[in-house]
């Protein structure tokens, strides 16, 4: 089994994969799902019924759902969920209504569409406080990776203070192009 998986890195996603990360707004949180694989696997998993916990704007805390929906949203790229709120009235932002097109039913601002990355599984037992304590492990993850990246940067010989930055207004947006110099001459 572990060879497949190794394989199946190796070839890249499939055309599934591929939908369920494009449905993921930023590229890190693509790679991030693509590469911990365990994500992949419960999107590809999910279906119309299905108990999930979703991220919602404004919430600390992650909301129980019902998957009501799964596939595309036109124009948008990538496989959505449409999710029910079943606990929490009135903290979504539809009816199960996007772009004028119903895609499934429940009461106004109960509903929300989001890519995989929103969500985590829910088993019928699950309470909210199993949850929080998964979140605040992530949260460790993270700020580990962060000192990771900062150590990483004290063993270049070049110190931080002394990088150019010259040219560059913040960050770059999703297709936007970058050029990389090295000694004022573009690097091949």
């Amino acid at each position: 089994m572990e060879q497949v998986t190794h394989l199946q890195a190796e070839l890249g996603p499939s055309e599934e994969e591929t939908n369920l990360l494009l449905a993921i707004t930023l590229s890190e949180g693509r790679y991030e799902t693509y590469i911990a694989r365990k994500p992949m696997t419960f999107g590809r998993q999910l279906s119309p019924g299905s108990a999930v916990f979703v991220e919602v704007k404004g919430h600390s805390n992650v909301l129980p759902g019902i998957v009501r929906y799964k596939g595309v949203l036109p124009p948008i790229p990538g496989t959505w969920f449409g999710v029910e709120l079943i606990k929490h009235p009135g903290s979504g932002t539809c009816d199960g209504t996007f772009r004028k097109k119903r895609y499934f039913t429940c009461e106004p601002d109960c509903g929300i569409f989001v890519g995989l990355d929103k969500l985590r599984p829910r088993e019928d037992g699950d309470d909210l406080k199993s949850l929080n304590i998964a979140r605040k492990e992530e949260n460790i993850q993270g700020k580990l990776k962060s000192s990771v990246k900062d150590s990483i940067l004290s063993f270049q010989k070049i110190k931080p203070e002394q990088m150019s930055f010259q040219g560059i207004d913040g960050v770059p947006k999703t297709d936007e192009r970058v050029v990389t110099f090295i000694k004022d001459s573009p690097a091949r």
